[in-house]
């Protein structure tokens, strides 16, 4: 993320630690909250500007980071040096779930209603977006280098992409806005959603769809949320089950890519789900009491 929009995640960040209700409402400004609810219903709803959306998400991140910690009062860079990069360690976010004390604190009350409204519009944005996305593989033929012409201003119009193996992938730049507001979405997940949220099932399914991404940057967010979810208690056995359909169920064999008929013989996929089902074995194994000395 450039400079810039560091910069201008501190300062949402800090409005939304000094000024709450101002803020949130900022917030759901930048996430573009009255278009968004038009766009379950209308496929020309304009999308709201990636830039905003990370801003708006990251700034949310570190401030519920910095009220995990009990901090009221924003705190200032680190360097005075404005033309310096914001070091991260100075406003360090986490997109692990809250418990739900955090949550039921009486001086935390003021966050439930933008809670709610904060998480639909994480929920519509992952669906919407992803429900194409997660279909946009790297492997697929459309999406292969081979098939743009060699002519310059053919190729302009593509941003390429190097995965594994050295297999060059290549799709139209008119996806990099809708990608880049995806990431940011798994970025968010699962602190910013509720462990009842009712497009959470949706919303794994399209992470694991998009492990195999034909933007890499997209991939790496999608198995980051995957993994933390598998490492959570709340979510490791629903992780599992949803990874292991996800590569195995016979309904999503038969319909899968003629390119690669089974998912389960990518690598990066297979290493994904046997991370995914180390983490639930270790959830489910029950905990042994620490042993007491004969002495």
């Amino acid at each position: 993320m450039d400079d810039q929009t560091d910069l201008l995640v501190c300062v949402v960040h800090f409005i939304l630690l000094r000024h709450v209700e101002y803020g949130q409402e900022l917030v759901l400004n930048l996430l573009q909250e009255t278009s968004l609810r038009l766009l379950d219903s209308s496929s020309t709803t304009e999308l709201p500007s990636p830039d905003r959306v990370v801003v708006g998400i990251r700034a949310v991140l570190v401030t519920l980071r910095a009220m995990e910690k009990d901090m009221t009062m924003p705190v200032w860079p680190s360097s005075w040096d404005l033309n310096a990069a914001i070091p991260a360690s100075d406003y360090p976010s986490s997109a692990e779930r809250l418990p739900n004390a955090f949550w039921e604190a009486p001086h935390r009350t003021a966050l439930t209603e933008f809670r709610t409204r904060y998480t639909r519009l994480i929920e519509t944005l992952a669906v919407s977006l992803g429900v194409r996305l997660a279909r946009a593989h790297y492997f697929d033929a459309q999406f292969t280098l081979a098939r743009i012409g060699e002519s310059m201003e053919e190729r302009d119009a593509f941003i390429i992409r190097e995965h594994g193996s050295g297999h060059m992938a290549a799709y139209p730049k008119t996806l990099a806005p809708e990608i880049a507001i995806l990431q940011a979405c798994f970025d968010a997940l699962p602190r910013c959603v509720s462990p009842g949220a009712p497009k959470l099932d949706q919303m794994l399914d399209i992470a694991l769809g998009c492990g195999v991404s034909v933007e890499p940057a997209l991939a790496a967010a999608a198995e980051r949320l995957v993994l933390r979810l598998a490492n959570d208690n709340v979510y490791a056995t629903r992780t599992a089950q949803h990874a292991t359909r996800f590569l195995f169920a016979q309904s999503q064999i038969l319909r899968g890519p003629p390119e690669v008929f089974l998912l389960v013989e990518l690598e990066p996929m297979l290493k994904l789900w046997k991370a995914v089902v180390e983490a639930w074995a270790k959830s489910a194994l029950p905990r042994r009491a620490p042993s007491r000395s004969l002495s």
